[in-house]
């Protein structure tokens, strides 16, 4: 098994998971904070940088989708 599957099999396992403890709403709204963390530890764990731009279009995407995710489970 190479390493694309079994990565692919790990995130279908943790997405399960999520799913089965958190119910649909909350483990959308989960998955949607997934970019901001990533970005967040590979700027920890790279030591990269991201531009103005970047960070606040991330940011702006992972709000947008908390909001709707939100405002759908109510």
């Amino acid at each position: 098994m190479s390493g694309v599957e079994s990565d692919r099999i790990f995130e279908l396992f943790f997405n399960t998971a999520s799913l089965n403890r958190l119910g649909p709403a909350w483990s959308s709204i989960v998955n949607g904070w997934t970019p901001l963390l990533v970005a967040l530890l590979s700027m920890i764990f790279s030591l990269g940088s991201l531009t103005l731009p970047q960070g606040l279009g991330i940011l702006l995407v992972t709000l947008g989708v908390t909001a709707l995710n939100l405002e759908r489970s109510r």
